[in-house]
């Protein structure tokens, strides 16, 4: 009986010495890190720089009134579609002139005035002239007879004569003066055409659209009097002569170049659009961000790849997203780019193997921020770890989390 409680504490004694153990064992006993893991693949990877950009037509026709007068209601709305030389956009009738100005009335009453008096005194200056020239005439005849009679010299035909011809001259001169002086006061007359008579339909100018495409915006639709010059209507052709404008931080734009491909998003429709940079202003302008930075912008001009048919209801002044690819390449290995860090100086990842973490050395090629391009260091399929923390070393136990 002592024998056996002796046994029984022995054994109870090796039991708790051995749970003990185990459990120091076990609290002491290194446990992995919980990692998340991704996956280098091989596939396309493209370079892009994005922004917003904005739809515009190429060419904006701007229908403007061409006399002043009093703007007929407009009889078409935005999107409807006119043809150039045929559809008739608005009409224009021409204001009475008496309405437009009364001081250039009086002025025109003066200038008539003052042609006539002109008048008057070109036409004395002929009756004048025609004087002289009857005086001149009879004086040439004396003269000859007395020469031919041997009484009057030489000299004093030649004299009668010389007369004679700057009498015609002068004649001639004022019967020109008294042209010019007629038609000055036709010109004078001209001015007054219109004074008191009042406007109607018959003076009606329609204003008819310049070339093919669609109402784009109305700037003056009720009837309302208007100067000469002043803007009624947009037209632009959306089908054929849209393009997207896209301004670019300057040192984003130095790497963009004329015939770079164009991703097109965020327009509302069901599949991003293609284009193509077109041009690059070579002239930046200051602009401030939203949170008052200064900035350098440039504009980039793309021009649509995509058919009319794939951007229905796309329209001018309308936003997108573009995003222009200035490198790319296919079917090369690639991995998140949140994998990668730096070690010494040297991009580096973390591989998995064994259930631990192995450091690996590699180089990078193109990134589009999301995946980068591994030139050497990793094949496709080798597992890597996302996010590693700081304190992470190579040969560290890991698991996957869950």
């Amino acid at each position: 009986m002592a024998l056996h409680r002796k046994l029984s504490r022995r054994f109870l004694v090796v039991g708790a010495v051995l749970v003990v153990g185990a459990g120091l064992v076990a609290a002491f006993r290194p446990q992995p890190v919980q990692v998340d893991i991704g996956h280098a693949t091989r596939g396309d990877i493209q370079v892009m720089i994005e922004d917003e950009g904005t739809t515009r037509v190429r060419e904006v026709y701007v229908v403007s009134t061409p006399v002043t007068g009093q703007l007929l209601r407009v009889n078409v709305h935005p999107g409807d579609q006119v043809t150039g030389g045929e559809t008739q956009v608005a009409g224009m009738r021409p204001t009475a002139p008496e309405a437009l100005n009364i001081r250039t009335r009086e002025q025109a009453l003066a200038a008539v005035d003052a042609a006539k008096a002109a008048l008057r005194v070109a036409e004395a200056n002929l009756t004048s002239a025609i004087a002289a020239q009857d005086y001149a005439v009879t004086e040439l005849e004396r003269t000859q007879r007395l020469s031919e009679a041997g009484i009057a010299s030489r000299a004093a035909l030649d004299k009668a004569q010389a007369d004679a011809r700057s009498a015609n001259a002068a004649r001639d001169t004022a019967e020109a003066t008294i042209a010019v002086r007629q038609a000055d006061l036709a010109d004078a007359n001209a001015l007054l055409i219109g004074f008191g008579v009042p406007a109607d339909d018959s003076n009606d100018i329609p204003l008819i659209s310049p070339a093919d495409g669609v109402i784009l915006r109305i700037l003056q639709e009720s009837e309302t009097t208007l100067t000469a010059g002043t803007p009624v209507l947009e037209i632009g052709d959306i089908v054929n002569d849209l393009e997207v404008e896209v301004e670019l931080v300057s040192s984003d734009a130095v790497q963009v170049h004329v015939g770079d491909p164009v991703v097109l998003s965020g327009w509302g429709g069901p599949e991003a659009l293609t284009g193509q940079v077109a041009r690059i202003d070579p002239y930046a302008v200051t602009t401030y961000s939203a949170l008052g930075v200064e900035e350098q912008r440039v504009s980039v001009v793309v021009d649509l790849v995509s058919p009319a048919s794939a951007r229905t209801g796309l329209g001018h002044g309308f936003r997108l997203k573009a995003g222009i690819i200035i490198d790319q390449a296919s079917d090369v290995v690639r991995v998140p780019s949140s994998a990668l860090f730096l070690q010494d100086g040297q991009r580096a990842v973390f591989t998995m193997a064994d259930g631990r973490a192995v450091l690996t050395p590699v180089s990078i090629g193109r990134s589009d921020g999301l995946l980068t391009e591994i030139t050497e260091g990793l094949a496709e399929g080798d597992a890597v770890l996302l996010y590693p923390a700081a304190g992470l070393t190579d040969g560290t136990l890991i698991a996957a989390r869950n």
